[in-house]
């Protein structure tokens, strides 16, 4: 039987990779990322009563399918398996 090492490193084989470069690079896009997220919680406005009407009916409907799914198939894994 043979054996399969694995390993797994961060840190970068080659000696031409500078550390600094690397944290430089992670910076950046962690600051690109804040500067999405300030846009858009820029653009957020808060919901009228309708949309939220509209919004709360919609996800109700949608955890009652997934709820009947999810008791349906407890029916039918009691009928076919029963104990």
């Amino acid at each position: 039987m043979a054996r399969v090492v694995v390993t797994f490193s961060i840190m970068p084989e080659s000696p031409d990779v500078d550390l600094k470069d690397i944290e430089t690079k992670s910076l950046e896009k962690i600051k690109s990322f804040a500067v999405q997220c300030r846009r858009v919680w820029q653009l957020l406005t808060k919901p009228s009563k309708q949309e939220f009407k509209t919004i709360s009916i919609v996800s109700a409907i949608g955890l009652g399918v997934v709820g009947l799914i999810g008791f349906l198939i407890a029916i039918l894994m009691t009928v076919i398996f029963p104990k």
